[in-house]
């Protein structure tokens, strides 16, 4: 929780025990297991959503022991990482080390790391910060992120990106305040469905299906 650490439940969230209070940072955004084991995750810090109250964050932690502890990974211990809103990891087991990590205020975009975050490269840059981001498609070649007014997709694993909310195909609100997303299966290989909440008219929840098929290319294929 942002502020609060990182909480644990072992009996299906009827109650929950703190892991550690004196954790290097306490401003939790998000925790992602490792698709090849769940005794590797990463936790993301710094509260960046341009709200009066945020909290600034120390980079992405790791642990290796299923989270009893938690080491900062040494490649984010800088600037470019005190506000790391979401994290996105690779769904396929045989793509370990491959995740994403949402950033926003000090070089703010998509940072990418092939190598369980070692190295990064910034394979996406937004002025308004990126809040949210999905990983779908059969192989995990889409990639959806949110900023503070807008939605951009990805088709090729972050090399290009496509703005989803303005321009000439319109296909959602304009400016459409802090975007949440995701992706929803409907199945494996013909059909996804993003789902897209905005901040607009007290909280639109946006759907797209087959959301390519207006930029003359098949997102979904």
């Amino acid at each position: 929780s942002v502020s609060g650490g990182i909480w644990k439940s072992t009996n299906g969230g009827d109650s929950w025990t703190v892991v550690d209070d004196f954790m290097a940072n306490l401003a939790i955004t998000d925790i992602k297991y490792d698709p090849s084991t769940t005794n590797i995750m990463y936790a993301s810090t710094g509260e960046g959503f341009f709200n009066g109250d945020a909290l600034p964050g120390a980079g992405i932690f790791k642990s290796t022991n299923g989270g009893i502890t938690w080491n900062q990974l040494a490649s984010t211990n800088n600037s470019d990482f005190t506000y790391v809103n979401r994290l996105a990891v690779h769904p396929n087991p045989d793509s370990v080390g491959v995740f994403y990590a949402v950033t926003s205020y000090h070089n703010p975009g998509v940072w990418k790391t092939k190598d369980k975050g070692a190295t990064w490269t910034q394979v996406y840059s937004s002025f308004n910060g990126v809040l949210d981001i999905d990983i779908g498609g059969t192989w995990g070649e889409k990639i959806i992120i949110g900023t503070r007014t807008d939605v951009y997709i990805s088709y090729n694993y972050g090399k290009s990106w496509f703005q989803m909310t303005n321009g000439s195909y319109n296909k959602l609100p304009d400016d459409g305040g802090r975007c949440e997303v995701g992706f929803m299966m409907l199945t494996r290989i013909i059909f996804t469905l993003a789902l897209i909440e905005m901040e607009v008219n007290c909280g639109d929840l946006q759907t797209v299906e087959d959301p390519g098929s207006c930029a003359g290319m098949m997102l979904n294929t």
